[in-house]
């Protein structure tokens, strides 16, 4: 019998010293395998201890030591950082954010780690209320780390909630991975459309040269192309993707195509070009297609090509039509062009260029939550009779694409409308313009529902045992 496949992640807690790091390993792996004390820098060694996660993973738990030269520890830690799967970054509530820890978060920051981060404030040791919880943690989030939790490592506060949410990150590694192949410097810029849309035909346009061949007939295209291009002194990558038909009509090597290009747009998260032929009009096909793009939460506009064939008359009806069809998504731009002989070439460009810098805009704290609660104020949402849902912290957690973290008192009062005013509210003041926006929305009920939860941890600490027969000491 073939012996399945082990893959190892690498866990590290990193903080300032005396925050609980040894506490909360302890506790994460089931042991008393560090010593705990109250005096700095009890733990002068490398700790670590692995635990088999769900037959398929070995969880590698290292707690990272103090060092007396704080120029030794800092090279270790950002090479464990940089080494780490999945980061537990600890800070202790009563203490704050130490210089260490904002160097930390700076490192982590700067070099786009945050994805893989759990910020985990510790000591939470006397029992809060909810409200209290969801407002005492609000504050950590404009530090941009999308998941943050508030635990007691000494008393066993939130533990489960804790290994939810590295569960969670666990899944995502083998993408997250697959993710950092495509990183690159240039600006990618995918050309999407339905079959024979005339995407070859730009391709080649815009590269000067033939390297995407032009047939007409659909399906001539079935894997992506990629090549680089220079245009007004800035660097693309351009991806000639294959036309794309309706998901359930595709079959063998078209499904293979499809595949490869949804595949193609959620890793690299190119700017996306979505072309439209005006003179075949607009087909349910390009609305299920548009849909599909907007989905995938990438900035993108919509290329009309042939503008040149076709009356001024008609490419203002056309235009009005695309604004009726699609209008929760007015913020999407519009350009005329034609592939063939590079009209509307500068334009198309300069509305590329700045999607890029739209999809990695940051918005600060401080300002969202004013501007949030003036308009709250001046120009409410509409709510049923004594069901109001009140915001009580908004913050921006990543960009490419903007996600938003916006907590509120009642979870399941917040309906269509007041979800689509708060994105009005900030594509107003920030506009975003053809980047779809991620908003998460954190209620106080969702505490009570992750401590009812399966103990995720009890059960992780049976299996390591049951597999290295520990269970006498326990």
């Amino acid at each position: 019998m073939k012996q399945q496949h082990i893959a190892t992640m690498h866990i590290w807690l990193v903080g300032a010293t005396n925050v609980g790091k040894s506490s909360l390993f302890n506790r994460l792996i089931g042991q008393f395998r560090a010593i705990v004390t109250e005096v700095h820098g009890t733990t002068q060694d490398i700790l670590m201890h692995t635990v088999q996660h769900e037959a398929l993973w070995e969880l590698v738990f290292s707690d990272s030591p103090w060092l007396t030269s704080f120029d030794e520890e800092w090279l270790f830690i950002t090479t464990l950082v940089e080494s780490s799967d999945l980061l537990l970054f600890v800070m202790d509530k009563n203490v704050g954010i130490t210089a260490k820890e904002q160097r930390i978060h700076e490192y982590i920051q700067q070099n786009g780690f945050q994805d893989k981060v759990v910020f985990v404030v510790n000591k939470y040791d006397a029992p809060m209320s909810d409200d209290d919880y969801l407002i005492a943690l609000s504050e950590y989030y404009g530090m941009w780390y999308e998941d943050v939790v508030g635990v007691s490592a000494k008393a066993g506060h939130n533990i489960s909630m804790l290994w939810s949410i590295m569960q969670g990150k666990i899944k995502n590694v083998a993408e997250q991975h697959e993710a950092k192949k495509h990183i690159h410097k240039k600006i990618p810029l995918a050309i999407v459309g339905k079959p024979n849309a005339g995407k070859s035909t730009l391709m080649n346009t815009l590269a000067k040269k033939h390297i995407s061949r032009v047939e007409d007939k659909p399906g001539t295209t079935l894997d992506y192309l990629q090549h680089d291009i220079v245009y007004d002194k800035k660097e693309y990558t351009l991806y000639d993707t294959a036309g794309i038909r309706k998901k359930a009509k595709t079959r063998g090597l078209e499904k293979i195509a499809y595949d490869k290009t949804i595949s193609m747009i959620k890793y690299v998260r190119p700017i996306v070009v979505y072309l439209l032929d005006m003179t075949q009009g607009l087909t349910h096909r390009d609305m299920t297609l548009i849909e599909e793009i907007h989905n995938k939460a990438v900035p993108f506009l919509i290329a009309l090509n042939k503008t040149d064939t076709v009356e001024k008359e008609e490419y203002r009806k056309y235009v009005e039509d695309l604004a009726k069809r699609f209008n929760h998504m007015k913020y999407v731009p519009i350009v005329p062009i034609s592939a063939l002989n590079g009209k509307g070439f500068g334009n198309l460009f300069t509305m590329v260029g700045r999607l890029y810098k739209e999809s990695r805009k940051k918005v600060s704290t401080g300002e969202l939550n004013s501007i949030v609660t003036k308009e709250f104020i001046t120009r409410p949402p509409r709510f049923p009779k004594n069901k109001i849902c009140k915001i009580f912290y908004m913050t921006q957690v990543d960009n490419n694409p903007p996600k938003f973290m916006i907590f509120v008192n009642h979870l399941n009062r917040a309906n269509f409308s007041f979800k689509r005013w708060v994105e009005n509210t900030i594509r107003k003041h920030y506009g975003f313009i053809g980047v779809p926006l991620v908003l998460i929305y954190r209620g106080r009920e969702e505490k009570k529902h992750s401590e009812h939860s399966r103990d995720f941890q009890d059960r992780i600490r049976h299996e390591r045992d049951r597999e290295l027969g520990l269970e006498e000491e326990e």
